[in-house]
C-alpha cells in the first residue's frame, strides 16, 4: 500500500561548498540542523547544501519516489551520494529513487545550490514528500492529484454530475479501479478507468462555505487485493467570467484581490496562518505569480475559501519551447482538482504572440473548465485583444491614460478585466471613481505582501514600501463601492448621487482586528501595528507603553526590549494580538 512521508524536519544546512562537489557520507560539525521552509541567515551564499537521511521501509517490489511540488530555485539533486538530476526552479518534479535506496540503510538526499541563482526565486524547494508505492500505482503527474481527475458539472435541475478518471502506471491484466464518493462504489477495468456520479442536491463550495467532498479511488489486483489507494478532496462549484461580472454558483460577487508573489521562505512558516492574515486584510482572491506554491498551499486555500488565479511561467526562460509547455502542463494537471483555483493566467508582458497563443491553447486542451487571464496587459503589449483566445485580462492602472487604452481594447472584445492598481501612497479617488464606473473591472492591489521567517505568520511588506502597500490596499477597498454588479437598486442610488465621493463605508475587514508586524531588526525600538480600528494600546512585557489614535498603521516608537524573550500585546477593545520577540543586544 501507498505511504507518504513529508520531509520538513531535521534537514542539515551547510553555508559553503564541499571540496568534492558531492555530499559527504557523514555530516561533521559544520552542518546546522534546520527545518523547512528555511532562509539562510547570511542571505544566499556562493554555494550551499541541504542534506537529510530518511529511513524508508518497503518491500522488494515497491518503488520509491521523491515529489517536489515547488522547487524555489535551480539546484542539483543527489541521492545515495550520486548526482541524480539538475532541477529547474518553477517546475514540478517526481523522481524515482528506487535504485538508489538499499533496503537495509537510510536513504541520503541532498541538494546543492548556487546563491546567484536564488536571490529572486525563493531558496530551498517547498513541498517535498517521499512516496513508497506498489509496482502498479496511480500516476503522480497526470490527470490531477495522484493520477485522479475530478470534474463537476451543475445540471439544469440543480444536481451535480461528477466525472472522474484515472491514470495507472504499469497496469497489469485483470486489475480494476473502484471509485466512491461516500457511498456505493463503481468498479471499472483499468483499461477504461472512468466513471460518473450524480449528487442530487449538492452542497456548493464557496468562499463563505468552502465545503469539500472526498472521492476514494482504489486500485485492486486480479485477486481483489488492494494495491494502491488515494483520497482526493474536491468541491462542487460553478464559476464563470462574463463581460459584466464574476459569477459564483450563478450569483455575481464582488472581489477584493491581492497579487501575491513568491514568498521569501521563513523558518517554520505556517501557510494557513499566512492565508488567514491575508484574509484579515480583507482579501478574498489571490493572483499568484512567480514560483508555484506547494500542494499544501492550495489545500489550505481549499479549506479556508480563498479563490486563486494561478499564473503560469512564460516560455522565454526556457531553452526550448517544449520544456516550457511541459512545465505549464504539469502545473495545470496538479491544480485541476482544487476548487480554489478559478483560472489560469498567462504572462503577456514579456512574451511574443506565438508564445501567448501556445500557452492559451495548452490550457484549453488540458483543462477547458477554467477561464484564461492575460496578465501585464496594456495598449502596447496587446493591441488586438480580440485576437487572443483568453476570457479576461489584467491591466496595470497608473492613471487615466491607462484607462483610455483599456476602454479601447474593451470595445474590441467585451470581457471582464482585473485592474492591477500600482500606485504609491494613498489611493487616488479619481481612479476609484473611474473603476466604479467600469463594472467589468475587478480591482486588485498590486502591493507586494510577504510573510518571512516567523512562526506566527506575521505580515511584512518590503522595506522600501511597507506603508504604501498597506495604504494602497486599505484606501482602494474603502474607496471602491462594494456593490454587486447587476444590482439595479444600488445603480439607481448611485445615479442620484453622482457628485458624492466614492463610498468609504466598506471597512478593510468587517471584524475588528489588530496585527503586530514582524520585528524589524534594523529598527529595534519601533513596533508597527496594523488595525482597522481608530485606537490601539501597546503593552510591552506587562507594562502599558502607550495608546495611539489613527487609521491603518500605528507606529510605536521608543520601545525598550530586554535581552531574550519579550512579550508584546496590542489591543483595541476586544481585538487583541500577542507576539513574542527574542532580542540579542550583544
Amino acid at each position: 500500500m501507498r505511504s507518504v512521508t513529508t520531509l520538513n524536519e531535521r534537514w542539515f544546512y551547510l553555508p559553503c561548498d564541499l571540496p568534492s562537489g558531492r555530499p559527504p557520507r557523514f555530516r561533521d560539525s559544520g552542518w546546522q540542523e534546520v527545518k523547512l521552509p528555511h532562509t539562510p541567515e547570511d542571505g544566499f551564499p556562493g554555494r550551499y547544501w541541504y542534506c537529510k537521511s530518511v529511513s524508508v521501509e518497503r518491500m522488494e517490489s515497491e518503488r520509491v519516489y521523491l515529489r517536489i511540488d515547488s522547487p524555489g530555485a535551480n539546484c542539483r539533486l543527489f541521492a545515495g551520494g550520486k548526482e541524480i538530476e539538475k532541477l529547474r526552479a518553477g517546475i514540478i518534479h517526481t523522481i524515482e529513487l528506487t535504485s538508489y535506496h538499499k533496503r537495509t540503510r537510510p536513504l541520503q538526499i541532498a541538494f546543492r545550490f548556487k546563491g546567484k541563482d536564488n536571490k529572486k526565486l525563493g531558496g530551498f524547494p517547498r513541498g517535498l514528500s517521499l512516496y513508497v508505492v506498489p509496482r502498479s500505482h496511480f500516476s503522480f503527474e497526470t490527470k490531477g492529484a495522484d493520477g485522479v481527475n475530478i470534474h463537476s458539472e451543475i445540471q439544469e435541475d440543480g444536481s451535480a454530475k461528477i466525472k472522474t478518471s484515472a491514470v495507472v502506471m504499469l497496469p497489469e491484466e485483470g486489475q480494476k479501479i473502484s471509485f466512491a464518493i461516500g457511498g456505493p462504489n463503481i468498479a471499472v477495468p483499468v483499461k477504461t478507468p472512468a466513471a460518473e456520479f450524480a449528487i442530487p442536491r449538492p452542497r456548493f463550495w464557496s468562499p463563505i462555505d468552502p465545503f469539500l467532498y472526498s472521492l476514494r479511488a482504489i486500485l485492486s489486483g486480479q485477486d481483489r487485493t488492494h494495491l494502491d489507494t488515494v483520497d482526493v478532496p474536491f468541491g462542487v462549484r460553478d464559476f464563470k467570467l462574463t463581460p459584466e461580472s464574476l459569477m459564483w454558483n450563478g450569483v455575481p460577487v464582488p472581489t477584493r484581490g491581492i497579487i501575491r508573489e513568491t514568498p521569501i521562505p521563513g523558518e517554520g512558516l505556517s501557510q494557513e496562518k499566512e492565508l488567514n492574515t491575508l484574509g484579515e486584510l480583507g482579501a478574498d482572491t489571490l493572483l499568484l505569480t512567480g514560483t508555484p506554491e506547494s500542494s499544501e498551499f492550495f489545500n489550505t486555500c481549499d479549506k479556508v475559501g480563498l479563490r486563486v488565479f494561478q499564473s503560469l511561467s512564460g516560455l522565454k526562460g526556457f531553452k526550448n519551447r517544449k520544456d516550457g509547455l511541459d512545465a505549464a502542463k504539469k502545473l495545470v494537471f496538479r491544480l485541476i482538482n482544487h476548487p480554489c483555483v478559478v483560472g489560469f493566467a498567462v504572462p503577456a508582458e514579456d512574451e511574443d504572440e506565438n508564445a501567448i497563443r501556445a500557452l492559451c491553447e495548452l490550457i484549453r486542451h488540458t483543462d477547458d473548465s477554467r477561464p484564461i487571464l492575460l496578465t501585464g496587459c496594456n495598449a502596447e503589449t496587446i493591441k488586438e485583444w480580440s485576437d487572443f483566445p483568453a476570457d479576461a485580462a489584467a491591466f496595470y492602472i497608473k492613471g487615466k491614460a491607462d484607462l483610455k487604452a483599456l476602454d479601447k481594447l474593451h470595445k474590441q472584445k467585451p470581457a471582464l478585466a482585473l485592474a492591477l492598481v500600482r500606485q504609491e501612497g494613498v489611493f487616488d479617488l479619481e481612479i476609484a471613481k473611474a473603476l466604479q464606473a467600469r463594472q467589468w473591472l475587478i480591482p486588485f492591489g498590486a502591493a507586494r505582501l510577504y510573510v518571512v521567517n516567523d512562526d506566527d505568520g506575521a505580515l511584512l511588506t518590503p522595506k522600501n514600501e511597507p506603508e504604501d502597500s498597506y495604504f494602497l490596499l486599505r484606501s482602494m477597498w474603502t474607496s471602491i463601492s462594494s456593490q454587486v454588479p447587476g444590482d439595479r437598486s444600488q445603480e439607481d442610488n448611485q445615479a442620484e448621487d453622482k457628485e458624492e465621493e466614492p463610498s468609504a463605508e466598506l471597512p478593510l475587514s468587517f471584524k475588528p482586528f489588530v496585527h503586530i508586524c514582524a520585528f524589524d531588526k534594523e529598527k529595534p525600538k519601533h513596533i508597527v501595528v496594523y488595525s482597522n480600528t481608530s485606537s490601539v494600546t501597546l503593552t510591552v512585557n506587562g507594562q502599558e507603553h502607550s495608546t495611539q489614535e489613527g487609521q491603518g498603521i500605528f507606529v510605536f516608537k521608543g520601545i525598550v526590549l530586554n535581552d531574550g524573550a519579550n512579550q508584546i500585546l496590542a489591543a483595541s477593545g476586544d481585538a487583541t494580538h500577542a507576539r513574542a520577540f527574542t532580542v540579542n543586544n550583544n
